[in-house]
């Protein structure tokens, strides 16, 4: 399901391109400073090869490449396969095997810099993988320079400047998920790429069993309400509405509300009205193993869409169009409808592959919020327009303008292929 509003002011917008434009300049610059290695492979059999994988990013992004991560471990005998986390992140792959070391890095802390520079220096890797397959970052060029790594992999960017040695090639046969262009990079490695497109997320006994003493006998339904960011979101009757319907869908259904550390009034107040219950998850790994005892997910665009596609759990997400093409849910059978802000009732239907079947959505009357509307005053920072009740008073005070209120009426159906059985319907 996908939702098309504006995201940016036309400010904003030329903004960000000024600060794209700076930063080609300063990567063409380095790219003139790096020194190109000897040898246009690294001479694998010779000795054990140390290999960091530079994912210091978000949860989402750890688990869409855990595919490839595995896979590059897995693709010689004496790769030493260590993976470069962010403090967010890192407890996805916290009981990976195959990865020999994780090393946290926070970039928004000055003193983790010099620790991670200590830590190259005494470590000395061979090859360093660069998973940004699309665009180009700043940061994680410096850190493959500080590597020192005479040999670096990556995709190289349609008129951007090369900075690596191995070069991997991007898919060609039309295939645009993120997942089709970083297993692209185990193809240096050895690995066909299509062995390194299956996510994968290891959970313990331990919590598995936590998770299970959260569900409740009958169908485990998960609705999670929380997204990064703002023009994510949908509105709390939609998911009310959502939650209802599983209930009166299955009888024996039980509706778990999910939510992040700052939504817990929120998710108070839609389990109330929709009957449902408040899942407990203080940790990323508490909620990555709620995930995967669940039966259906229903989620925005966050990181839950791609735990639940590595569980291979049934889902329905939501997505802005500008999203969807790259980070919807992976699996064959996977679809997406698209539904306009203000358009007229109209039947969304989405997929998500679960094995050999689909997951078929139809919902009722679905209205996006949109976000605040904001432009620049004097002085740093955005402040919201000032509002249409103070304009009539001749004041000066602003306020934020609240979005619209969204709605979603019932009609949520799901069913597994054309004239198959629904996951909600009773054995």
């Amino acid at each position: 399901m996908t939702v098309s509003e504006p995201r940016y002011t036309p400010l904003q917008r030329v903004r960000t391109r000024l600060k794209r434009g700076a930063k080609r300049g300063v990567l063409a610059g380095l790219t003139r400073l790096v020194s190109r290695s000897a040898e246009p492979t690294p001479n694998w059999e010779a000795r054990k090869q140390k290999v960091p994988f530079l994912r210091h990013d978000r949860i989402g992004d750890m688990i869409v490449s855990s595919a490839v991560i595995r896979a590059i471990a897995q693709a010689r005998g004496n790769i030493e396969l260590h993976v470069l986390a962010s403090r967010l992140n890192v407890s996805v792959i916290a009981e990976e095997r195959l990865v020999r070391g994780t090393v946290v890095f926070d970039r928004y802390r000055v003193r983790d810099y010099w620790r991670l520079w200590r830590h190259f220096r005494r470590v000395r890797y061979d090859v360093v993988v660069d998973p940004t397959v699309v665009a180009q970052s700043l940061t994680t060029l410096l850190l493959m320079l500080a590597t020192g790594a005479p040999h670096r992999v990556g995709i190289r960017k349609e008129g951007r400047p090369n900075v690596y040695t191995m070069l991997a090639t991007p898919p060609t046969d039309g295939a645009d998920h993120m997942i089709d262009h970083l297993s692209r990079l185990a193809e240096p490695f050895g690995v066909p790429p299509s062995e390194a497109k299956r996510m994968d997320i290891v959970v313990t006994d331990a919590e598995r069993a936590a998770a299970e003493q959260q569900w409740g006998a009958g169908r485990r339904m998960l609705v999670n309400i929380s997204a990064g960011t703002t023009f994510r979101r949908w509105p709390d009757e939609g998911y009310v509405a959502v939650a209802r319907h599983l209930r009166e869908r299955a009888s024996d259904a039980c509706v778990l509300v999910m939510h992040g550390p700052s939504d817990r009034a929120r998710a108070e107040s839609i389990a109330r009205e929709a009957g449902a219950e408040r899942a407990e998850t203080p940790t990323v790994r508490d909620a990555l193993a709620l995930v995967g005892a669940a039966h259906f997910v229903f989620t925005p665009d966050t990181s839950i869409v791609h735990a639940a596609s590595a569980f291979r759990i049934p889902i329905v997400a939501i997505f802005t169009s500008d999203k969807v093409t790259r980070w919807r849910p992976y699996g064959n059978g996977c679809s997406r409808s698209r539904v306009r802000q203000g358009d007229a009732a109209r039947r969304v239907r989405g997929r998500s592959a679960r094995r050999r079947g689909a997951v078929l959505t139809e919902a009722g009357r679905i209205r996006a919020s949109r976000p605040a509307r904001y432009k620049h005053r004097h002085g740093k920072g955005r402040r919201p327009l000032q509002s249409s009740a103070g304009r009539r008073r001749g004041d000066n005070r602003r306020t934020h303008r609240r979005p619209p209120v969204g709605r979603a009426l019932p009609g949520l159906q799901a069913f597994i292929g054309r004239r198959g059985r629904s996951p909600l319907d009773p054995d």
